[in-house]
Parts: structure tokens; C-alpha cells; sequence
């Protein structure tokens, strides 16, 4: 660790509003945690992931540890030190061989496997439940010295040990084995999408906002669930009258302004370019296969398909084979008009062309 010591914001959740609805139907499910070796939660930006891991925390007797990551926690030699602290805090006194490891001069890769013993060893000693949640390990990359200590834990970690990921991608983790043996629970985009008694209690008792059972489920029709896009219409609707609501429901794009910005910023700018024009690409059809996308991007189709699932980027299978794909709406709305933006009249007819040759 550096001379400054740690930044311990960063061993809490990071904010999470007080408005928070206590999903049961989501919690229920979570409760297994202290029954398995690794829970996953994720999905796409915005949809409620964190809150809802904050809410499961403040509600267990056990102390948990947090580590909120970001960006610079890609570095070894800031993960590895606030690993263990997330845990040394709730625990004080505890893993002192591993913290006292993390502070020798020996290169992390050389000293991994005396940590991971370590680590192992003392956590065995602890009398309770270890439950240590990373938020936004999507943040971490493909640094391998973590995934593989993530990946050790999960496979040889001591039985009073979960692990709980909270993340937009799916990790490069033995998930179908964990599966198969029961040792994993996941919470999916599909799980964390509102349904229309949660919209209705999250308006009423959370927002304290009114809106007729109609609107309602027009509006979850229009954001497909998703909680971040329920709060920003929401604010933009309220006050209005019935009338002017139902109008403004009715026409509800992801060229809205608010809307636009949250997906700009949150989700399409954090991308590779490769990326970003395949989503543009695409989002000219409104479902694709393989074949399709490949026309329209000159991309293998496949394995960007396979790389903007893995990332919960807002892609609905149409199909249980994983033929046919579409964009959630509020999502394509926004990469047409990106597509708009970004490219002239002369390349938006020669796509329309290309997806003419598929009909």
C-alpha cells in the first residue's frame, strides 16, 4: 500500500440512495448466498445491481466485506491490500500472515500461491460466514492475477467463504460447473428487471409519485423494466396531467435527452470504436441474426454477439436457440440517433442496401 494509506470509501457501497425498495422476490434468492461458494449478480448499467446487494447487507447479522472497485484496482498492487482490508476491518486483528505477505518485496506472482494458503488458512479460523462482495468487478479487466485469485477462491476456498460478484460482465469463472454442483446463486438482467408490483410500490411508496395502473404498465412496456430508465421518465413526468403523461409515454424514444446522455456516458462511450459502430450497425434492423449482422458490419458476427451478451449490453435473445437478437428499445432509439450523428447520408444508404439484400 502506498504512504497514504487506504481510502476506506472504497470498503463501503458507494451511494446508494435512500429511496431503496426492499425487492422480497430478489432477496429471497439471495439468502442462499451463505450456502454456496460464489453469487453472481449481474446485468446491464443502471439496473439496480448494487442496490439491491446494499440492501441484502444492511439486512444480514453477519459482518460482510465490500470492496467497491474502480479502474486503478486493475493494479495488483492496490487490489490484493484492499482484499484483505475489506476484511480486516469488519474482522479487526485477523489475517495478519497475509497482510504482512502483501508487505514484502517479493513480486506478487512470486508470492501468490504463499498468499493464497495464507489466506485460505486463516480464513478457517474465522467462527462465522465470510461474505466478501466486489462491485463493479467489470472494472477490474482481463488482469489475470485477479481472475485468478477470484478463481482459486471459488474452486479451494475454505466452505465458510462466498464470494459475491457484482458486475456487467460475466466473469471468466467456472460458472456452468458451479451450476451443475449447486454453488452458485445468480441474480440475472432478466431477474432485475421491475415488474408491475415493484413499479407500483416504487412509485407510490419509494418516489411517492402518482401514475393511473395504465401509464404504469405503459411505461414498463416502454423501459422493458429497466429501474434507471422508470427514474429518469418518472422525474420527467411528473406533475403532468394525465393526458400529457400518456402522450409523452406513447412517444417515449432513447433520443430523450436525459435518457440519451445516461446511455452515452454510462454504457456506448465506455466501448472500443470496433464495438461502438457494430452496435450502430446493427440498430438500423430492428432484430438480426448472425448472418444479418455480418452483412451489415463486415464483423464476425458470432463473437461480438457473444462479447455484447457476456457484457449485458442491452441485447435481448428473441429465441431459445440464439439465432435472432434485438436491442432493448429505449437502447436502440439512442444508437440510431448516434448512428445519425456519426455517419453521413451517403454511408446510412449504403447500410440500408445491405440490409435490404437479407429481406
Amino acid at each position: 500500500m502506498t504512504a497514504l494509506g487506504y481510502l476506506e470509501t472504497k470498503l463501503h457501497p458507494t451511494f446508494v440512495s435512500s429511496q431503496l425498495l426492499s425487492r422480497r422476490r430478489l432477496l429471497s434468492k439471495l439468502d442462499r448466498i451463505c450456502m454456496v461458494r460464489l453469487a453472481l449478480v449481474h446485468g446491464a448499467a443502471g439496473s439496480g445491481k448494487s442496490s439491491l446487494l446494499y440492501d441484502w447487507v444492511r439486512q444480514q447479522d453477519a459482518k460482510v466485506g465490500w470492496y467497491s472497485l474502480g479502474e486503478e484496482d486493475r493494479d495488483p498492487h492496490l487490489f490484493f491490500p484492499y482484499f484483505v482490508r475489506c476484511l480486516t476491518q469488519s474482522y479487526p486483528g485477523s489475517l495478519t500472515r497475509s497482510a504482512n505477505l502483501l508487505e514484502s518485496d517479493t513480486p506478487l506472482e512470486a508470492l501468490f500461491d504463499e498468499l493464497a494458503t495464507s489466506f485460505v488458512n486463516e480464513l478457517l479460523h474465522f467462527r462465522k460466514r465470510v461474505v466478501i462482495v466486489l462491485d463493479d468487478y467489470h472494472l477490474v479487466g482481463d488482469v489475470s492475477l485477479i481472475h485468478r485469485w477470484i478463481d482459486f477462491l471459488v474452486k479451494k476456498g475454505p466452505p465458510n467463504l462466498t464470494v459475491v460478484l457484482v458486475t456487467r460482465e460475466l466473469p471468466n469463472l467456472p460458472l456452468a460447473f458451479l451450476r451443475a454442483k449447486g454453488m452458485l446463486v445468480e441474480i440475472r438482467q432478466d431477474d432485475l428487471r421491475f415488474d408491475e408490483d415493484e413499479a407500483a410500490e416504487l412509485f407510490e411508496r419509494v418516489w411517492q409519485r402518482s401514475i393511473p395502473a395504465h401509464l404504469l404498465n405503459l411505461l414498463l412496456a416502454k423501459t422493458e423494466g429497466w429501474v434507471t430508465g422508470l427514474q429518469l421518465v418518472s422525474q420527467a413526468i411528473e406533475g403532468k396531467p394525465e393526458a400529457e403523461m400518456k402522450s409523452y409515454l406513447e412517444s417515449l424514444e432513447g433520443k430523450e435527452q436525459f435518457i440519451y446522455n445516461y446511455l452515452a456516458t454510462e454504457v456506448f462511450e465506455l466501448q472500443p470504436e470496433r464495438v461502438r459502430n457494430f452496435l450502430k450497425f446493427t440498430s438500423i434492423v430492428d432484430q438480426f441474426c448472425p448472418e444479418l449482422a455480418s452483412l451489415l458490419t463486415n464483423e464476425n458476427a458470432i463473437e461480438r454477439i457473444q462479447h455484447l451478451d457476456s457484457s449485458r449490453l442491452f441485447l435481448v435473445h428473441l429465441n431459445g436457440e440464439g439465432e435472432w437478437f434485438r436491442y432493448h428499445h429505449l437502447f436502440r432509439d439512442f444508437l440510431r440517433r448516434r448512428l445519425s450523428i456519426d455517419h453521413d447520408s451517403q454511408e446510412l444508404e449504403h447500410l440500408h442496401l445491405r440490409a435490404a439484400q437479407c429481406f
